[in-house]
């Protein structure tokens, strides 16, 4: 498991289980962990999502495919578990 803090200074895990459903479902993303993990400690822009999650989006200059985006949804309610 890795911890990273966002820019709120919460805690944010990203397991093992978590970083497999990533690419599970997302296959571009593998081998980018650092990136997702970057993104979600240090965002250009913090947006809204759906039931209480916040989309932490940061800009690359080059990613695999022609994306220049990071964007993972994560929750700061510390009543619950931090999750990506």
């Amino acid at each position: 498991m890795i911890i990273v803090k966002s820019q709120n200074n919460i805690p944010i895990r990203l397991t093992k289980e978590r970083w497999m459903h990533i690419i599970n479902r997302h296959p571009e993303m593998r081998g980018l962990q650092d990136c997702v993990l970057h993104a979600l400690s240090s965002p250009d822009k913090i947006q809204e999502g759906d039931f209480a999650a916040l989309l932490a989006i940061r800009a690359f200059k080059k990613l695999p495919l022609n994306g220049k985006y990071v964007i993972r949804n994560c929750r700061e309610n510390p009543v619950c578990l931090h999750r990506v």
